[in-house]
């Protein structure tokens, strides 16, 4: 369990790492747009809101690119890693299910079942629990600058990831992480 066995040894960051929590939405997969639709949002109703969100999620919204390959790719080495999202899992179960993501995370939590936002830890210090490893030995990756500002002062090494929706965040992303990057080809290790 090598973290160098998936990603660019060139990444200093990465020594001594074990696990990795994901955050789903504009990181590993491409979603962000749909929940910004003007559309969604004249939908007085919220469960009708998430019905729509619900068959976006299992019809028309795919992983970001390189996403399902890194996620293959850290199964296979035996570095594991969660999903840990503001979307409840009854929404994106089938998206999960349609790519596989299911069979490669260790679990998948969201903030409905933590109790609390992102603007507060909780979900990081939970998944960090569940994997079993310290704050120290795992990565965080996110696309939105609140969220890896909670991550990044409740100690984690964080990696931003470039989303459409938030790319006018990208200079705050750049000075609350670790690194930021476009996809994920750009961190994971080049074959030779």
């Amino acid at each position: 369990m090598d973290f160098f066995d998936v990603f660019d040894n060139s990444k200093a960051y990465f020594k001594g790492k074990k696990a990795i929590i994901f955050d789903m939405d504009g990181t590993l997969i491409d979603s962000m747009g749909y929940w910004f639709l003007k559309e969604l949002w004249t939908i007085p109703s919220q469960e009708e809101r998430e019905k729509v969100m619900t068959e976006n999620y299992s019809v028309k919204i795919e992983p970001k690119p390189y996403a399902l390959e890194l996620c293959h790719n850290l199964k296979d080495a035996g570095i594991p890693f969660c999903i840990a999202t503001n979307t409840p899992a009854e929404m994106s179960g089938a998206m999960m299910s349609k790519y596989g993501f299911d069979k490669l995370y260790e679990f998948y939590i969201d903030c409905d079942t933590i109790g609390a936002s992102k603007s507060v830890p909780d979900i990081y210090l939970y998944s960090a629990k569940k994997l079993g490893f310290g704050i120290d030995e795992i990565v965080v990756f996110e696309d939105m600058p609140e969220s890896a500002k909670t991550a990044k002062t409740a100690g984690f090494c964080v990696v931003g990831v470039y989303d459409e929706i938030s790319k006018n965040s990208m200079p705050e992303m750049r000075k609350i992480c670790d690194d930021y990057i476009y996809n994920f080809s750009n961190i994971m290790k080049k074959d030779s």
